[in-house]
């Protein structure tokens, strides 16, 4: 899980195929 809030707050790859992580973590959604 912490890789992928990782890879979440790169926000590029990971962030549209984990929204909701992406939400979590800062709402970075590109």
């Amino acid at each position: 899980m912490i890789v992928a809030l990782s890879d979440a707050r790169v926000g590029d790859g990971p962030a549209p195929a984990l929204p909701a992580i992406s939400l979590s973590y800062g709402g970075r959604i590109p």
